[in-house]
């Protein structure tokens, strides 16, 4: 039976008003780490994740919950840590302090940089990269690639890679921007769809040029010393089941036999394609279903598969980092040159390379170039 209009009201009143609540209160959250579980194996490193079930910490031989918040991006610069925050329909970039959420002692000095209200759970702001220039965010709600300022100071700048064709920016959620990687003088971002294939994309110099992959749902991109990183999120069958994510490096799939058997949705990854590796699992099923149950962290050394770490309370996982600020390790000159390479590699000829429509002054500036000139 369908609820009656005053239920639905009620509903919807009730909703607003937690969401306020939640959200006033969000920047005098205390830290409240708690153990879930022991790590059961040895890691190189340490990592920060983060999921549906909050921000964990992987260190000292055991697994610590440090925020309950639905968590989406996340980047890390000591003494501070960004994070993207799902409260029902509104997403929150917020600033806090690192050294006291691990301690879990002392003020959080938490602020918002940012907020950006959703029209569905999908279009939430998905993922963070910092950079000199600013945080970049995957702006997934308004097809956008946004930064801010970190000291949250300066005005926001947002930049819609794409257009349609009467030159308006499509500043609604129809590529569903979800990953960001800064670069010095540039920034790859990930569109998972686009059509019947997803996009890796280049913002540099004033251009964008996308690559792109025979599927849709990718999700991560990074430059590595043996090509380009990313997560094939659903594998052959995408978006629909059976699933079979994998982690493509330079053209190729990672231990492709063990993901083939173990069917899972891959997001998420962060340490040394050469060496310790951590891959998002997150759960298989409906949307509904997704968010029940537990996720994991598949280990994979050298490119094979060695372990994998059950997150309990995480069933979907979204966005890794190491301790040190790190993600996925670059190679020793990142540039947007070497990006057009590793991109070409993997995924062919650009399918798109067109200057930015121009755009206000303090941008093009920004970027090596003057407001209307390609």
């Amino acid at each position: 039976m369908a609820p009656r209009p005053g239920a639905r009201w009620l509903r919807s009143l009730y909703t607003t008003a937690t969401t306020a609540w939640a959200l006033h209160r969000l920047p005098t959250s205390r830290p409240r780490p708690v153990v879930v579980a022991p790590l059961g194996r040895a890691l190189q490193r340490d990592y920060l994740v983060t999921s549906s079930g909050g921000l964990y910490l992987l260190a000292e031989g055991v697994i610590r919950r440090l925020l309950r918040h639905k968590i989406y991006g996340i980047a890390l610069a000591p003494p501070h840590l960004y994070l993207a925050v799902a409260i029902g329909l509104s997403s929150v970039v917020v600033r806090c302090r690192y050294d006291a959420l691990r301690a879990g002692r002392g003020a959080l000095a938490m602020e918002r940089l940012y907020t950006q209200q959703a029209t569905d759970l999908s279009d939430r702001i998905h993922a963070l990269s910092l950079a000199e220039e600013g945080l970049w965010v995957a702006n997934t709600g308004r097809n956008t690639l946004l930064r801010l300022d970190p000291q949250g100071a300066a005005q926001p700048l947002e930049i819609p890679p794409f257009y349609d064709r009467f030159g308006t920016p499509l500043y609604y959620n129809v590529n569903h921007l979800n990953s960001v990687t800064a670069l010095p003088g540039g920034v790859l971002f990930v569109a998972n769809r686009a059509g019947e294939r997803s996009l890796i994309g280049l913002l540099a110099g004033g251009r964008v040029r996308c690559h792109g992959y025979p599927r849709i749902g990718v999700h991560d991109a990074f430059l590595t010393r043996r090509g380009l990183l990313f997560c094939d999120t659903f594998g052959e069958h995408a978006p629909g089941p059976p699933y079979s994510g994998r982690v493509m490096l330079a053209g190729e799939a990672l231990d492709e036999p063990w993901f083939a058997r173990r069917q899972g949705i891959v997001r998420g990854v962060a340490g040394d394609p050469e060496g310790e590796l951590l891959v998002g699992n997150s759960v298989r099923g409906t949307r509904q279903e997704r968010f029940h149950g537990a996720g994991s962290l598949i280990v994979l050394q050298g490119g094979e598969v060695t372990g994998e770490i059950p997150l309990p309370g995480a069933a979907q996982i979204y966005q890794i980092v190491q301790t040190d600020g790190g993600t996925v390790r670059p190679p020793p000159a990142p540039t947007p040159a070497l990006a057009c390479d590793q991109l070409s590699a993997a995924l062919g000829p650009a399918l798109l390379d067109e200057p930015l429509l121009p755009l206000p002054a303090y941008v093009a500036l920004k970027w090596g170039r003057r407001g209307g000139e390609g």
